[in-house]
C-alpha cells in the first residue's frame, strides 16, 4: 500500500548512531566511553578512563578498568571488578565479588554477591540475584 506520503531527512556534521539494535546501542556506548562524542561526560576522573558520579561509594578493594563511567549514589562491594567498556546508571547497588564487563546497567540496578555480567544490558530496576552468570547479548529487565 503506498501512502504518498514525503519522506524527509537530516544531514549532520556531528555523530549519529541508529540505536534501534542492540549492536549499535552498544556501539554507541562504546564510543561515548572513547571520546569520539563531542560532549563532557558526567562525573568526576577518579582515574584515565574511568569517571564516577557524585555520592557513589566505592570499596577501597574494588578494580575498575578503563574505560568505565558509574554514575551518582553508586554503592560497589568488595572485591568487585568493573571491566573495560561498562556504564553504570545511577543508585545501582553492586554487591560483593562481582564482575561486569563491557556491560550498560541502567538506573536502580541491583547486582548481588558473586554475580558474573559480560557483554549484557540489564535494564532499569532489575535485580540480578547472587552467584549467577549472564554473558553475551543478554538484555534483562527482571529480577533474575
Amino acid at each position: 500500500m503506498q501512502l504518498k506520503k514525503p519522506v524527509y531527512g537530516y544531514v549532520t556534521p556531528r555523530y549519529w548512531c541508529d540505536i534501534g539494535n542492540l549492536q549499535e546501542y552498544r556501539r554507541s556506548q562504546r564510543d561515548m566511553l572513547e571520546h569520539h562524542l563531542h560532549f563532557s561526560l558526567p562525573g568526576r576522573a577518579y582515574k584515565k578512563g574511568v569517571r564516577i558520579g557524585e555520592r557513589t561509594r566505592i570499596h577501597p578493594s574494588v578494580k575498575l578498568q578503563s574505560p568505565c563511567l558509574i554514575g551518582d549514589d553508586c554503592v560497589i562491594g568488595a572485591g568487585t571488578t568493573i571491566g573495560a567498556f561498562t556504564v553504570i546508571g545511577h543508585r545501582a547497588k553492586i554487591g560483593r565479588k562481582a564482575k561486569i564487563t563491557n556491560c550498560v546497567l541502567w538506573d536502580d540496578v541491583s547486582v548481588e554477591r558473586g554475580v558474573a555480567l559480560e557483554n549484557c544490558i540489564i535494564s532499569q530496576n532489575a535485580r540480578v540475584r547472587e552467584n549467577i552468570f549472564v554473558y553475551e547479548g543478554t538484555v534483562l529487565d527482571v529480577n533474575v
